[in-house]
């Protein structure tokens, strides 16, 4: 027995790690994992995660949609409307004439409703036609049961207005310039975003090099001034050189401060414009020929 509960768990782990190696497989990451981040990845992340992006597209989506409905309108619509059960009871005031009083009386009834309509609507005058079929069953219970039923087995009519304009000509002049227009927003939009984007990015980058400089600078001025303590002591300069270097040394480390907090900022700015996707502890990767950079529209 104890056996065969351990080879039932070693099954059952087996199977729990085959599924985890298939979901690890099965995902993809949103940026490399390398620590350098170039600027088609970041353009690329503008475009999907960004909430200009996303205000941009639902935009479109509106009008999108916008567009569809009113060519569906063009097209024959067919209604159905049914209702199979309404009961209703009430008590009614009636006049008794045996004893020469009002009374009230319980009234019951129970009816079913089905109705199928086609319509269609026509642009160049404006109207629609439609073609409807109905049935209509009601049943009265008091007294006496009776039941009634009223069938309209087919009815053709139109509806023209006179004194109106014609809604289905002008729509269907505007709706594709509207349309139009709508894709060239969404367009214009996505192309500021990656401007944006591109800028968002050099500021980063720019920052980054300067902060490298100014290391770099740090380092340099740190080394000048060990070397000036030792020539001050073998009398080679005078004072006021060594301390002109400690001085070099003390703006060499001021100049990195602040630097690193341009840095900060700018690389806060662009995560906050990509909704917190960048990952910590990265580096931008300058792009060598700017003329190969490739920005997709949609």
């Amino acid at each position: 027995m104890l056996k065969n509960k351990l080879i039932l768990i070693f099954i059952i782990g087996c199977c729990l790690w085959n599924t985890h190696n298939a979901m690890s497989q099965n995902i993809e990451p949103i940026l490399p994992s390398e620590k350098k981040v170039s600027l088609q990845d970041v353009l690329s992340l503008a475009s999907k995660n960004s909430l200009d992006a996303f205000k941009a597209k639902r935009k479109y989506g509106v009008n999108y949609w916008q567009y569809k409905s009113f060519k569906s309108s063009l097209l024959p619509k067919i209604n159905f409307e049914l209702r199979p059960f309404t009961f209703n009871r009430t008590l009614v005031k009636r006049y008794d004439s045996e004893q020469n009083i009002d009374v009230f009386r319980e009234q019951q009834t129970l009816s079913t409703f089905a109705n199928v309509s086609i319509t269609q609507n026509i642009r160049t005058t404006g109207t629609s036609l439609f073609i409807n079929s109905s049935f209509d069953r009601l049943v009265n219970s008091g007294i006496t049961r009776i039941e009634n039923y009223n069938a309209t087995p087919v009815r053709i009519g139109l509806i023209q207005p006179l004194m109106a304009f014609n809604a289905f000509k002008w729509e269907h002049k505007t709706a594709p310039l509207q349309y139009q227009k709508a894709k060239q927003d969404f367009i214009y939009e996505l192309q500021s975003i990656n401007l944006k984007t591109v800028d968002l990015f050099f500021n980063w980058a720019l920052a980054s090099k300067k902060v490298e400089i100014a290391r770099e600078n740090k380092q340099s001025a740190e080394k000048l001034f060990k070397i000036g303590e030792k020539r001050y002591d073998l009398g080679s300069i005078e004072r006021n050189d060594v301390l002109n270097l400690e001085l070099d040394v003390y703006n060499a480390n001021t100049n990195l401060t602040q630097n690193q907090q341009t840095l900060e900022k700018a690389y806060a700015a662009l995560k906050l414009f990509l909704r917190d996707e960048l990952p910590n502890n990265i580096d931008p990767e300058l792009p060598e020929l700017i003329s190969n950079l490739q920005i997709d529209i949609v």
